[in-house]
């Protein structure tokens, strides 16, 4: 109980200061009957959170790409933004009810460094009064030779269709979704990019 200030206090530091702060029960927790319960270990969800852990952050027009990976030193993750038709309403984009028009407006390649950091990367939002869906994409297939089969063996488990500049393949996706700069999502936040719902 004598601790209970002192979490409090370095919780509000913490929130002051821009980190973000989740509580995630244990298993310990759960079985302890306190009502919250338990994430799941095993799910294809979180193997692939471990693989890349990446954010966006949108400040218009800027749109800037970070992640966290467990990838070896050369992989390249490739970038992509793509339009939502005018029509789409957030509420629909939001609920995956729509898909952005498969043609990306912008396309970039991130490579990742030696400490598993993917370089940074900064994006130009073409229009503040469009929607978008950000990509970020493991493709075995646009990998240098080096490090091909690595990425391989990394993702057999987890791959998806992906489509990188119109092609059909097979891959890791995270997504964010920038909506028009009035709207929620439009302007002046972080977001995770998450792999696609099951």
């Amino acid at each position: 109980m004598k601790y209970v200030p002192l979490i409090l206090a370095a919780t509000t530091a913490m929130l002051l200061s821009g980190c973000r702060v989740s509580f995630t029960p244990t298993v310990q927790q759960a079985s302890a009957g306190n009502g919250m319960a338990a994430a799941t270990e095993d799910t294809q969800v979180t193997e692939r959170s471990e693989l890349i852990a990446a954010t966006m952050q949108v400040d218009n027009p800027k749109v800037i790409l970070r992640a966290q990976t467990s990838l070896p030193p050369g992989t390249v993750l490739n970038v992509e933004m793509k339009p939502y038709a005018k029509e789409d309403a957030f509420e629909q984009i939001e609920a995956g009810q729509v898909e952005p028009d498969p043609k990306p407006v912008l396309t970039s390649e991130a490579v990742i460094g030696d400490n598993g950091e993917m370089e940074l990367t900064v994006l130009r939002r073409p229009d503040n009064e469009s929607s978008y869906r950000v990509d970020l994409m493991l493709i075995p297939d646009n990998q240098p030779e080096e490090v091909h089969a690595d990425v391989e063996e990394a993702i057999a488990e987890g791959s998806v269709p992906v489509y990188s500049n119109g092609k059909e393949s097979s891959g890791l996706l995270f997504s964010a979704i920038i909506s028009e700069e009035e709207e929620w999502y439009g302007n002046h936040f972080t977001s995770d990019m998450k792999p696609p719902a099951n």
